[in-house]
């Protein structure tokens, strides 16, 4: 899977929570201005990193030599797109009480983003590849 690909939809799935009513029933939680923000902070890392281009100018094209930095966008990428996919569901059921099962599913995505933190904080210089000079 390329970084184009679900970095774009990451984004598309973004726009169509935004437009969902049921978010602004939730603004004492989380204003609608913060969702914009984070958003736009999205759209900002697209757009400086080249995630959304093809070819040459893609991230994907800057990545290629480096396979576990490229893996690991991929899979923080596919960890928003699950997030996004599981608030458009709780937005979409607002109205019905959560179960369980899905209290336990959102504290393992929490989790996740967690760990997708700590991966993003890394001092990516400590990592040696055996294509890289010291």
């Amino acid at each position: 899977m390329e970084v184009s690909t679900i970095s774009q939809s990451a984004l598309c799935k973004f726009d169509y929570i935004l437009l969902l009513p049921a978010l602004a029933e939730h603004e004492s939680d989380v204003p609608i201005r913060r969702w914009i923000d984070e958003r736009g902070r999205v759209r900002i890392w697209i757009a400086n990193t080249g995630a959304h281009h093809r070819g040459v100018l893609s991230l994907d094209y800057r990545l290629r030599d480096v396979p576990v930095i490229q893996s690991q966008t991929i899979k923080i990428l596919q960890r928003l797109q699950a997030l996004l996919e599981t608030l458009e569901e709780v937005l979409v059921e607002n109205g019905r009480e959560s179960t369980e099962e899905e209290e336990e599913a959102l504290k393992i995505l929490e989790d996740q983003l967690d760990q997708d933190q700590k991966i993003a904080d890394l001092d990516f210089n400590q990592i040696r590849y055996p294509n890289m000079i010291d």
